[in-house]
């Protein structure tokens, strides 16, 4: 498997799993937003496919490494709550943000190898690594801000004149 199989396999994997929890969020306020983000990785899976086809890309993973990395939405379950029956919406957005810097850091990881090879490594090559990193990046900070409006919302306030809360 060469590391923009992988990319597409990891795209791929996000999407069908992003698609499972809109399923088991059915009639919640998150299955839309998951089945969003199904789109978006299907997406990035096509445009990493087109980039392939336009450019001569030079990097290559082992199988070893590739399997372990190709499982982080493979192996991921249903979001749970430790202490309640049904997770919150705060806790699904914490848990999505999890797992999108996990993919983050396997592009990361990616593209300081691919530094490392120096000018074996083609410009496309980073370009296309760089990409794909700001992309999840830009999925992480997502779940991240949603995460923290909601846990805006559940803090107690005493009194509200002698609290000095954060701007929006």
């Amino acid at each position: 498997m060469n590391t923009y199989e992988l990319a597409i396999k990891l795209e791929n994997d996000a999407a069908d799993f992003y698609k499972q929890q809109a399923e088991a969020n059915k009639g919640l306020s998150t299955e839309k937003l998951f089945r969003e983000l199904a789109e978006v990785e299907n997406k990035h899976a096509a445009t990493i496919r087109q980039f392939i086809d336009q450019h001569t890309l030079k990097l290559d993973l082992g199988l070893a490494e590739a399997y372990e990395a190709s499982a982080i939405y493979t192996e991921a379950n249903d979001f749970v709550s430790d202490v309640r029956d049904v997770p919150s919406t705060r806790e699904i957005y914490r848990q999505a943000q999890a797992l999108e810097q996990k993919s983050i850091d396997l592009y990361q990881d990616l593209l300081q190898q691919a530094e490392a090879r120096g000018p074996e490594a083609a410009e496309a090559d980073l370009r296309l690594l760089k990409w794909l990193i700001s992309q999840e990046e830009a999925h992480e900070l997502l779940f991240k801000n949603l995460a923290e409006l909601l846990d805006r919302s559940e803090e107690h306030v005493e009194a509200a004149e002698f609290a000095n809360p954060p701007e929006y």
